[in-house]
């Protein structure tokens, strides 16, 4: 199982870290950062499947694919967001963490934009009826 492998590598660079830490603090970030990569790698890897079952879902419905096209860019998003937040937050950059918390936000409101006034263009087309 590839959970198994994934919390192995977390484990393995846990301890790694911390041991660095007390004798090179300035390569604990590089093991934090790699772990990190190295877990959304594996991630993205086993995500595949359910993005296609998501986009067969998306195909049956008959929704346009532009919809799909934002749907899977903000899940990217979120992942990369959720990930340089976490990276930030553990080399103690609260502040810099909920930046690009914000930052990611900030992105998927934009990204959406477009489908949220064509939603309410037709809930104005819908109340004039």
């Amino acid at each position: 199982m590839w959970i198994t492998a994934a919390a192995a590598a977390a484990l393995v660079g846990t301890v790694l870290a911390l041991i660095l830490g007390q004798y090179r603090p300035e390569f604990r970030m590089l093991v934090v950062i790699g772990v990190s990569l190295l877990l959304m790698g594996m991630v993205l890897t086993q995500i595949t499947p359910v993005l296609d079952e998501i986009r067969n879902a998306v195909e049956l419905t008959g929704m346009p694919g532009d919809y799909a096209a934002v749907l899977f860019k903000a899940v990217g998003i979120c992942l990369l967001t959720q990930l340089a937040g976490d990276v930030c937050r553990d080399s103690g950059e609260s502040s810099i963490a909920t930046k690009v918390e914000l930052a990611g936000r900030t992105s998927i409101l934009l990204l959406t934009l477009p489908m949220i006034r064509e939603v309410l263009s037709w809930a104005w087309e819908i109340m004039n009826l």
